[in-house]
């Protein structure tokens, strides 16, 4: 509102001196124009600063999903290995890996008939990598 307000009192005083090119009236106009240009350099940094931080805020959010989908699949296989005697269960950062891997794979990328088997192969063998560094490490 009180850049309205200057920006019509700039122009009502810049119409009653007359429109004769003379450098009075080019310098009544002079300070509007910086207060627009002003204006739209600060709305462009505060977009800027507005779109990095809600990108920062879903990354950490996607993140916080991520790691709460680990721990309850991880729950979830506990509780189910509980009752049979026998069952191997693999160490909670198994599961994160293979959560921010199928994250990275599918959430982040495009996924086809074509591709989806070979990106399903890539996370199959990184999770298969760490479980055998879970087993080497078990038998050491």
């Amino acid at each position: 509102m009180r850049i309205l307000i200057v920006a019509i009192t700039f122009l009502f005083v810049s119409c009653s001196q007359g429109s004769d090119g003379s450098s009075n009236s080019i310098s009544l106009w002079l300070p509007f124009f910086g207060m627009v240009l002003g204006s739209l350099i600060t709305g462009l940094i505060a977009f800027g600063i507005n779109y990095t931080n809600k990108k920062s805020e879903e990354r950490k959010h996607l993140n916080t999903l991520v790691m709460n989908a680990a721990i309850e699949n991880w729950k979830q296989v506990c509780e189910i290995g509980k009752l049979h005697e026998s069952a191997e269960i693999q160490p909670l950062d198994a599961f994160i890996i293979h959560m921010i891997q199928i994250q990275k794979t599918f959430i982040d990328q495009d996924i086809s008939k074509q591709n989806v088997a070979s990106k399903l192969k890539q996370i199959t063998e990184i999770t298969d990598e760490v479980t055998k560094y879970h087993k080497n490490k078990s038998a050491s």
